[in-house]
């Protein structure tokens, strides 16, 4: 796997895993689909635990020129329009109402792109990584739709080696 960015250097900057203080057991995701060029988040308010956690999708408006962003909360009763800016160094989100978003806040999290194995047929394909108390989650996403996407629990933080298995596949 290769960082997504590496091959979408257009949304370099904003693509990544966010931390949210208000929901820290949760996550938020901004991805942009390299075939549409349409951007959106994928977040959860709560750990996944033996059973996938409530996850939404929605689209991001995204102004790149001035790192910009419109996000509409209004499915779980927030605001439709807030308004997010980019930080000039990339790494996180300032949000209108005072709220600030950490991208890649433990230093694995990250979106991955698939580039060889199982998924690598599909250009869409990526994995996600990140921190699930106290453990490391991975998601596999074979198709590039959010909905497709599974989660895997991996070792626990600080446990060698580290070893995850994938559903279908026996290790990686």
């Amino acid at each position: 796997m290769t960082e997504q960015s590496a091959l979408n250097k257009a949304n370099e900057g904003y693509q990544g895993v966010y931390f949210d203080p208000n929901h820290p057991d949760g996550y938020r995701i901004i991805r942009t689909d390299s075939k549409t060029g349409k951007t959106t988040m994928t977040l959860s308010d709560g750990v996944p635990t033996q059973e996938e956690a409530k996850t939404y999708t929605a689209a991001v408006t995204v102004d790149g020129n001035n790192n910009a962003f419109v996000f509409d909360f209004s499915f779980k009763g927030g605001p439709k329009n807030l308004k997010a800016t980019l930080a000039d160094d990339k790494q996180s989100l300032a949000f209108e109402d005072g709220n600030i978003w950490t991208k890649n806040y433990y230093k694995y999290d990250g979106i991955y792109k698939v580039t060889s194995g199982p998924g690598s047929e599909n250009k869409d394909a990526y994995r996600v990584i990140r921190r699930n108390k106290p453990d490391i989650l991975l998601e596999v996403n074979d198709t590039g739709n959010p909905a497709d996407s599974k989660s895997c629990p991996m070792g626990k933080v600080g446990s060698l080696p580290l070893a995850f298995h994938v559903p279908n596949i026996p290790y990686l």
